[in-house]
């Protein structure tokens, strides 16, 4: 994977947590605006989305911006713990993908450690996002928060 984006639900509506690199940020952010996206599709379903290609992505502004922004693939993992969604993780490849078992299971993986921290900070007063951090080869996920020991996962 080339980037990597988290949408938290927030009274109901996608909002914008955090993307990395930065050329996934306008991705995350017409998901937002528009509400509609493998995000939401994933959240919908309660099931991953995954468009291998850009003729793939059947959300017309998404895939503007995808070609835009040299996003080829996109995986959406919804973020689901205690019977909700709480919002979805987005991978995202350079190239179409054509997504592998170890794929989905890395992905599932590091959609679970994001969920945990939505979940913890959902607890706390004065909510402050996850802040994310990757390589395209081995993805790291680094989440902060007050009172707490960084907490990371890499996913080769």
């Amino acid at each position: 994977m080339d980037a990597v984006g988290v949408i938290r639900l927030v009274d109901g509506r996608s909002m914008f947590v955090d993307a990395v690199p930065a050329q996934a940020a306008p991705l995350e952010r017409v998901q937002q605006r528009l509400q509609q996206g493998p995000c939401q599709d994933a959240m919908d379903s309660g099931r991953p989305v995954f468009a291998g290609s850009r003729s793939d992505m059947a959300w017309p502004e998404f895939e503007r911006i995808a070609a835009r922004e040299s996003i080829g693939a996109v995986l959406a993992v919804p973020l689901r713990s205690s019977g909700r969604s709480w919002g979805c993780l987005d991978l995202y490849w350079r190239r179409k993908h054509e997504l592998t078992e170890s794929d989905s299971e890395a992905a599932q993986l590091l959609a679970d450690v994001v969920v945990s921290n939505v979940v913890m900070a959902s607890h706390r007063t004065g909510p402050r996002p996850a802040r994310l951090t990757g390589r395209s080869q081995n993805m790291r996920c680094t989440t902060h928060s007050p009172g707490c020991r960084t907490v990371g996962c890499s996913i080769s």
